[in-house]
């Protein structure tokens, strides 16, 4: 059997047309010597040179559109990132071109024309990398001309696309109409949104399930309700796993609700017994996490709370071992008055 049919046997990906890499090599190497009009004129080619190939085709249009920007070229390159996404509507550098071609109508002052296209972008491809980049390009564009209001109202519009609401983008809308919610003072519209976004989106598929269960706490904090804080913290920490396969799947905010939940145990709520219990808890659950020391602090102060003084100066053997080098075993820094051998 031939190499060429062992590779096609093997699922190996198709070669390059001949024309194509040519030309695409010898704009890459224009690009690299910063002559971009010459760089753009060569990726133009390329396309000429794709063998109708979508993906290739699509790619070169826009690395030439790209440099014609870089050129000094902006109407040329729109036409260039319209083209790619007119002509191939289904490739994965359409929505790209989409947006980059918004860019510049939003630079040149031609903001209704920049927002259709990122509409388009946010419609057509909600689960693409470059989405969530648009909707933030949208609603900055509506508020910078508009104010948040309008942002709040274009926002809310994109919440009843269907295509939207199912999508990975989804979440990023209810959060952006909670972040406008809170600016605009109506905290308690906000906690809705953000309440619908960790029930339609919850983990592991929403992207900010953890953000917003942690904003739904900032809002419960500020209303001074301590116990809507700690249930919006468990309702995070509650989905935390492992596995002694493939190890830990654990989210950016885990830790750091372990801890506010023991600190506002401790604090507000006035209950030691279960500040000790979630201090112990962030100490089991992540022993990595560079907040174990102010949870072995904390749990000295609730043990000292609870008449545990004992147990509150042992805990600074406990942190000297595991921890040598923190901030609190200089002096004056652990929270318990102990003895010198303590």
């Amino acid at each position: 059997m031939g190499a060429s049919a062992l590779a096609l046997g093997c699922g190996a990906a198709p070669s390059l047309p001949r024309g194509y890499e040519l030309a695409l090599r010898r704009a890459e190497g224009l690009e690299r010597d910063g002559r971009h009009s010459a760089a753009a004129d060569a990726y133009a080619q390329s396309r000429l040179r794709c063998g109708g190939r979508a993906d290739l085709c699509a790619r070169a249009a826009v690395r030439e559109a790209a440099e014609r920007e870089r050129a000094g070229e902006p109407d040329r390159a729109r036409r260039s990132y319209l083209e790619a996404a007119r002509r191939w509507p289904h490739d994965r550098e359409a929505p790209r071109a989409l947006r980059r071609a918004a860019r510049i109508d939003l630079v040149q002052g031609r903001a209704d024309d920049g927002r259709s296209l990122l509409r388009a972008a946010i419609s057509r491809y909600p689960d693409h990398g470059d989405a969530a980049a648009a909707l933030r390009d949208l609603l900055q564009s509506v508020e910078d001309r508009e104010g948040e209001a309008a942002a709040l109202a274009e926002a809310t519009s994109l919440d009843r696309v269907a295509r939207v609401r199912s999508s990975a983008l989804g979440d990023n809308v209810l959060y952006a109409i909670a972040a406008l919610r809170i600016r605009l003072a109506d905290p308690a519209a906000a906690e809705r949104a953000l309440v619908d976004l960790v029930d339609r989106y919850p983990y592991p598929r929403g992207g900010l399930w953890d953000e917003a269960l942690w904003l739904l706490a900032d809002l419960a904090e500020v209303r001074r309700d301590f116990r809507a804080v700690v249930r919006w913290l468990e309702r995070m920490v509650a989905v935390q796993e492992s596995s002694s396969i493939v190890g830990s799947y654990n989210l950016p905010r885990f830790d750091d609700a372990e801890l506010r939940i023991a600190r506002t145990w401790l604090g507000p709520l006035g209950d030691a017994r279960r500040a000790v219990r979630a201090a112990e808890r962030l100490r089991d659950r992540y022993p990595d996490s560079v907040l174990r020391d102010d949870a072995i602090v904390l749990q000295a102060r609730a043990e000292e709370a609870l008449g545990h003084h004992e147990r509150a100066c042992a805990l600074r053997s406990v942190l000297a071992r595991e921890d040598p080098h923190s901030r609190y075993l200089r002096p004056g820094r652990w929270p318990v008055r102990c003895g010198p051998r303590q």
